[in-house]
């Protein structure tokens, strides 16, 4: 079972926590405790009141190519990589978590439905 969340609306700027959980044992990652991403914060009254964009050590910003992607897609000049059968199937997998979350039980999911 896995978990990841990312946030722009961390007081400290933008962050990723996730979870693995196997039999094995839990993988956590905080980007709170890893020096993978450099944010640099804004104070009034210097700057403009702005969002907070993470520098990466990769030669691309994988944040800024996830936007040009998005604009190509709006403009209608690229396919979305990520569809909208993904977003669906990513919405029945919520529902299910919440509803195994309630019932306190496991819940089996195939094929994009409660089962």
């Amino acid at each position: 079972m896995a978990h990841i969340e990312s946030s722009w609306a961390e007081p400290e700027g933008f962050s990723v926590y996730g979870e693995i959980a196997g039999d094995a044992g839990l993988l956590t990652y905080d980007s709170a405790d890893s020096t993978a991403i450099d944010v640099a914060l804004r104070h009034p009254p210097e700057s403009e009141p702005g969002v907070n964009v993470p520098t990466t050590y990769t030669v691309e910003n994988p944040w800024i190519m996830q936007l040009e992607h998005f604009a190509r897609c709006i403009q209608g000049l690229e396919e979305p990589i990520v569809t909208a059968e993904d977003a669906m199937y990513a919405q029945h997998v919520c529902l299910a978590a919440l509803e195994s979350a309630t019932k306190r039980q496991t819940v089996h999911f195939e094929g994009g439905a409660v089962q």
